[in-house]
């Protein structure tokens, strides 16, 4: 579970893991890939405002 820190014009500020799997790289991947991401503003009384989203990532292994 990533938590993300999105600005108001969708742009990724920050970020943490708050569950992953140490020592693997899959949690730098995931951040990578988040962080390359353009969310759509969220609004608040119809105005853009930042906002703290939580991104759950499932991986799934194949062939093993």
């Amino acid at each position: 579970m990533i938590q993300t820190f999105v600005d108001e014009k969708g742009h990724v500020q920050g970020m943490s893991v708050l569950k992953g799997i140490s020592n693997t790289g899959l949690n730098e991947a995931v951040m990578t890939a988040i962080k390359m991401t353009k969310f759509k503003s969220a609004k608040q009384l119809n105005r853009a405002v930042d906002v703290w989203i939580s991104n759950p990532v499932n991986f799934q292994l194949n062939g093993y």
